[in-house]
């Protein structure tokens, strides 16, 4: 499968390599890679676990910043990553990242976990509150003035963090400045607080639908449901192109950067890093979300999910599941795999025409393709229809719940409609969706046999910088460049 783009589209798609994860194989130094091809090791000096940092050590929490930091600089130094022929990286990066958000090695339950931070003060992933995604830091006040300073150096082999005591004197808190393929990050650790200290929500006044998510839910007659969710998913993609074509512009007059045929590479960068800030006003009710009706963003060639309106801790994952039950959708024909349903949603292609399906890429599918399809997934609300341990079924490759659900599918091709043409065959192309759920009887399959959860207190890779939840950002840097570029070009 191949993703045609040229010259700097393809560098920015490049961007989404490096998600993989790891195993522990042999020590609490080394690791290696889930698909068993590649083993990575780090010093022993460093390996300080959550459960062996005093929250007043500095010298403990600086080799736990240092160590941390390291899986992830192991991560990228991976010259044999191709994330783009094995989408079950995206997967394992959401499973393993939402690993180190549960006690283990890097975070102890309660005052020691890990904190990601962008130049403008969005977290990427938290530890211990992950809804705080995409909220920004005041960075105006102690300990974060210092933290999200000038003087937080770069990772290096021999790096001094910097540290910073707060709470009295009681607490201290570390970190190190990173590269990583969305940008430089600020991985942070030692820094506890509540969920409304410090982090500031985006204002999310243009996300107000005419038909929301409240309308689709409330909705009785099954016939005006469907129509509803059309229109709720058409609202979606309307605001969502529209913010970016909004941000692209602005930045671009903000950077002086009028060449459309040189397209500044800053310009994507902070488009990319404004979007990404208004991320959490896809969790807003009641027009984006609300019960069980919310919005998904995804790759419909990998089945990458890229963002997940009910829960952020599901971006990244591949839409690529077995469905145990498998809704029948033509009466007698099934389609076991949610992904490949969804590409036969869009495209057409029936089973007997497998080998198409198989051979697919970006050409197949065309803006605007759409359509609806029944499926089993989890439920936000009636949790008894989830599979007991649905984070193990989502690494068995299965889906994780048993709740019957149909949704309404459309592709969106980001360049599509603008006034100048983009190279050919490029394409910035994403299904928006969402999804009601019908008759929690009707359609039950059986629960699969899940492992036991691996309890082994062995390293784990904290997702900091790379997070999955930054995977749509990183696409839509594609389109911000034109965006940017088209509306410039009327300027000047």
């Amino acid at each position: 499968m191949k993703l045609k783009v040229h010259g700097m589209f393809l560098s920015l798609f490049f961007a989404l390599a490096f998600c993989l994860s790891f195993s522990i194989e042999a020590s609490a130094h080394e690791y290696t890679r889930s698909d068993g091809q590649h083993t990575y090791t780090h010093s022993e000096d460093i390996n300080v676990s959550a459960s062996g940092v005093g929250i007043a050590n500095e010298a403990q929490m600086k080799l736990f910043v240092r160590h941390l930091a390291t899986h992830l600089d192991l991560i990228q130094k991976d010259t044999s990553l191709d994330e783009m022929t094995k989408q079950e990286q995206s997967r394992e990066i959401v499973i393993f990242a939402t690993r180190a958000r549960q006690v283990g090695p890097f975070n102890d339950g309660s005052d020691i976990y890990v904190i990601g931070v962008t130049p403008r003060g969005a977290i990427t992933n938290h530890g211990l509150h992950p809804n705080l995604y995409g909220y920004r830091y005041d960075s105006s006040q102690e300990p974060l003035r210092t933290l999200l300073g000038d003087t937080v150096p770069e990772l290096s082999d021999d790096v001094d963090p910097e540290c910073a005591t707060y709470d009295s004197g009681n607490r201290v808190a570390c970190a190190v400045r990173q590269q990583t393929p969305i940008g430089t990050i600020t991985t942070i650790t030692g820094l506890h607080h509540g969920e409304d200290d410090y982090a500031q929500a985006p204002n999310c006044d243009e996300f107000n639908f005419a038909v929301t998510a409240k309308d689709v839910e409330d909705e009785t007659d099954p016939v005006r449901k469907k129509e509803l969710l059309k229109e709720y998913v058409k609202e979606v993609i309307a605001t969502s192109t529209s913010l970016l074509a909004r941000i692209g512009q602005e930045v671009a007059i903000e950077l002086r950067s009028f060449d459309p045929a040189n397209p500044d590479p800053r310009v994507a960068a902070e488009t990319n890093a404004r979007f990404y800030e208004k991320a959490p006003c896809f969790h807003k009710e009641p027009d984006l979300r609300y019960r069980s009706t919310y919005p998904f963003i995804m790759d419909p060639i990998r089945g990458v999910v890229f963002l997940s309106g009910t829960d952020f801790a599901r971006n990244g994952i591949s839409a690529s599941l077995n469905d145990p039950n498998p809704v029948p959708y033509d009466g007698t024909n099934i389609e076991p795999n949610v992904l490949t349903a969804i590409q036969r949603t869009l495209t057409g292609i029936t089973p007997e025409d497998k080998a198409e399906i198989d051979e697919m890429d970006i050409a197949t599918i065309e803006h605007g393709d759409s359509g609806f399809f029944r499926y089993h997934w989890s439920h936000p609300i009636n949790t008894e229809l989830n599979i007991p341990g649905g984070q193990i079924a989502l690494e068995r490759e299965v889906v994780p719940g048993k709740a019957l659900k149909e949704s309404y599918i459309e592709a969106v091709d980001l360049l599509a409609g603008l006034p100048i043409a983009p190279p050919p065959g490029t394409k910035a192309l994403f299904v928006f969706g969402s999804g009601i759920y019908l008759e929690e009887g009707d359609g039950m399959m059986p629960e699969p046999e899940m492992p036991a959860e691996d309890s082994d207190d062995g390293c784990a890779i904290a997702a900091t910088g790379n997070t999955p939840q930054s995977m749509l950002f990183n696409l839509f840097l594609i389109a911000s460049v034109l965006f940017s570029a088209v509306f410039l070009r009327k300027r000047v």
